[in-house]
């Protein structure tokens, strides 16, 4: 994004979608990121946003990878983000956070074993609990 340049596409686009970055990054970073995607949204628009979801089984899941796979991702990590410190940095940025929905739970990880089944018992855990819980937060932003 290094050469993409913010300033040509004032109030230019309906959405905008960043998945998987913000946890990589410095929380002066996603704010610098959050200014420039507000700066090039139209009125209604739209943020797209993904990032893990850092409470406790994620944690429990980024420690047994550190230490038994092949990435450690803990070193990766600059910013843990929970879906009340995502508000909290958007609001800071005079963006307002219309919908957080937790998705992929656990049962994810059955799908090696299982396949479909596994997919299906995840789908029907996130309707169960109405995306309350999940490894992954998925946040709709908006201007």
């Amino acid at each position: 994004m290094e050469n993409f340049s913010f300033e040509e596409y004032e109030n230019h686009f309906d959405k905008i979608t960043c998945l998987g970055l913000f946890e990589f990054i410095t929380t002066d970073e996603a704010e610098d990121y959050l200014e420039k995607f507000k700066y090039c949204l139209k009125e209604d628009g739209r943020l797209i946003l993904t990032t893990p979801n850092f409470v406790i089984l994620m944690n429990i899941i980024e420690f047994i990878l550190s230490k038994f796979g092949k990435l450690n991702y803990s070193n990766e990590y600059k910013v843990k983000y929970n879906s009340n410190f995502l508000n909290s940095t958007v609001r800071k940025n005079g963006l307002f956070v219309c919908k957080i929905e937790k998705i992929i739970s656990s049962f994810i990880f059955l799908s090696l074993l299982i396949g479909k089944t596994a997919l299906k018992l995840d789908k029907i855990y996130g309707k169960l609990f109405n995306n309350k819980f999940g490894l992954l937060i998925l946040a709709e932003i908006k201007k």
